[in-house]
């Protein structure tokens, strides 16, 4: 066992936020809304879209330590959706729109000190058309996070687990302007954000964040629109002076980009987009890059359909003032005989990670995530859904602690890499 100390400084130093693609271990299927929905219930203007699933699974490392500790895991999730109702209509021709939603996600741990506990997503989002020219939006996400499974929360946590519950509350809302046409849009908008770590031991990450956005686009053919949009972002950290730990850096970001988005063909679908994104951080540690992002996408078939994708960017984190990612992405996904559902994904992910207090050594990970997935659907409301995934983190990079009151505590080294794999197995029904 570690001293208290260390295992403070150890977790709060390798925390690191949105560097790299979260696997939604979670969620599962629930991370993509369209797969859970089926016919629902119509309520009049709206329609109600219940459901709920069971899963059994195995988890070969649990907290992401470099030597992981593996389960057998129980996850039972509901949901509960409602929106404005489809009928047939063109829902850009509504004047208003509504949709909110709730899941959860009960985990069990089997053979491990995680044991149980619960995750939230919920959301809402209203949107009015006050004029053919002016609309107004208004948006709210609430996440309750518990897995340490997006990031390396704590490499050496295979031997001491932490508390890595994590509430995240986004608020905000957009003016849009369009022309009578609809070719020519665009609008402003504001965010609030609050990210809660609900354990002591991460304390100093607690964080708020205020964003303002503006967007434009105009459609010169059918499917086919430039576009442009820019934020700047004040990022606060709450408690970034306690005690113990490294002062966490304030910053301001700005980020600008212009691209098209459209269709070669009635099949093939693109994206390509570029722009300049900068860091502003207390220590003057400041950061300024190149992002973009290229897209393709191709419908082979009516029932198949392939996703290609490289994005750079440049985004917050607890471990050096920021990361800057070069991320490539491959997706495909086939219906077969109208009833079994395949997907495919592969994401490479190589993170470059900014200096700071605590960061005085380079740091350069890459990250692969791989996934499978399936689904069979015995009817229109009840289906047996299966799923296995890869996680790994190359790096070299270690972390070495020592115990300030203690010069006779034994220096503590830790290395940063980790890797797991996941299977589940289950059934879910919905409406």
């Amino acid at each position: 066992m570690h001293r208290p100390l260390t295992l403070l400084r150890l977790a709060l130093t390798t925390a690191a936020l949105l560097c790299v693609s979260s696997s939604a271990q979670g969620q599962g299927w629930l991370s993509d809304r369209d797969q859970t929905e089926g016919d629902g219930i119509k309520l009049g203007a709206f329609e109600l879209h219940p459901g709920i699933g069971s899963e059994v699974g195995y988890n070969t490392n649990v907290f992401l330590g470099d030597v992981g500790q593996d389960s057998g895991v129980l996850r039972v999730t509901p949901h509960l959706y409602l929106q404005s109702s489809k009928g047939g209509i063109d829902l850009e021709a509504r004047d208003l729109n509504f949709r909110t939603g709730v899941s959860s996600s009960l985990i069990h741990y089997f053979a491990t000190e995680a044991n149980t506990d619960v995750s939230l997503k919920q959301d809402a989002k209203l949107e009015v058309r006050l004029s053919r020219i002016v609309s107004v939006s208004l948006e709210e996400r609430l996440q309750r996070s518990i897995d340490p499974f997006s990031d390396a929360i704590a490499p050496n946590a295979g031997n001491e687990p932490v508390d890595t519950d994590r509430l995240q509350l986004n608020v905000g809302g957009r003016l849009g302007l369009n022309s009578p046409g609809g070719l020519l849009k665009g609008g402003v908008g504001y965010t609030l954000g609050i990210d809660h770590f609900e354990g002591d031991v991460f304390a100093a990450n607690r964080n708020q964040s205020h964003t303002v956005t503006a967007d434009s686009s105009y459609q010169f053919l059918p499917k086919t629109a430039f576009f442009w949009n820019s934020g700047l972002r004040f990022h606060r950290y709450v408690n970034k002076d306690i005690r113990d730990v490294a002062e966490r850096n304030d910053s301001t970001n700005v980020n600008s980009r212009v691209g098209i988005n459209g269709g070669l063909t009635p099949r093939l679908g693109f994206t390509l987009s570029a722009g300049y994104a900068a860091g502003f951080f207390e220590d003057d540690n400041d950061y300024e890059s190149v992002i973009a992002q290229i897209q393709a996408r191709w419908r082979t078939s009516q029932t198949t359909a392939l996703t290609l994708a490289y994005e750079r960017a440049f985004n917050s984190a607890f471990q050096g003032n920021f990361a800057r990612t070069d991320r490539f992405k491959a997706q495909g996904q086939a219906l077969f005989g109208g009833v079994f559902m395949l997907r495919a994904s592969a994401e490479l992910t190589m993170v470059d990670f900014g200096r700071d207090d605590l960061l005085s050594d380079d740091r350069n990970d890459i990250h692969l995530l791989t996934g499978l997935s399936g689904e069979y659907r015995f009817t229109d409301w009840f289906a047996l859904t299966a799923e296995v995934g890869y996680l790994q983190n190359f790096t070299d990079f270690t972390f070495t602690f020592d115990d300030d009151a203690d010069p006779n505590t034994p220096e503590v080294v830790d290395e940063a890499k980790y890797n797991r794999f996941s299977a589940w197995l289950g059934v879910r029904a919905f409406l």
